[in-house]
């Protein structure tokens, strides 16, 4: 009798040991918000066909071409930044469709934020002859695993500022 006593006892311990998990995880689950102002400063950005060639400043991308870039992200904004990149990102769309060549050229992107060990990730369609000022965060990795949110960025120049926001 006294067996069947314990035996209830450390039951009922672990269930409640186990109920008291579920509870501070679901509380920790909570979704964070983050928001980063960045600098991007473009090092290269351009069309290129299938086979890697450059496309001239003149030429009208046809589905299956590709823009591609490459930029150092700065922490601050373009009045004031941190010396020394604090990211970097690519972005790369290839061109599906060229409704338009000056105002719509449609893209399925697939861009990126390495952020330390870190890096959020985008997966979209988008209109590349467009300033591409509104990209989603579709995922991450490392500590952005799971995140979800956007980048907005406005031109200054041949470079832009960016508000990175997302949720983890």
């Amino acid at each position: 009798m006294r067996r069947l006593y314990l035996l209830a006892l450390m039951s009922a311990t672990l269930i409640a040991g186990v109920a008291a998990l579920a509870v501070s995880s679901s509380a920790s689950a909570a979704p964070k918000t983050t928001t980063l102002k960045l600098f991007f400063k473009e090092i290269s950005e351009g069309f290129k066909s299938p086979s890697g060639a450059t496309l001239g400043n003149n030429s009208t991308p046809a589905p299956g071409d590709y823009f591609s870039e490459a930029i150092n992200a700065y922490t601050g904004t373009s009045a004031h930044h941190s010396s020394a990149p604090a990211a970097t990102a690519s972005l790369t769309c290839v061109v599906f469709d060229v409704v338009n060549a000056s105002t719509d050229i449609e893209g399925i992107c697939q861009g990126n934020i390495a952020i330390g060990t870190s890096m959020l990730l985008s997966v979209s369609k988008q209109n590349i002859a467009g300033s591409l000022s509104n990209v989603p965060i579709t995922g991450g990795t490392g500590v952005y695993k799971g995140a979800k949110g956007s980048v907005k960025t406005k031109a200054v120049g041949n470079n832009s500022n960016a508000v990175v926001k997302f949720t983890t």
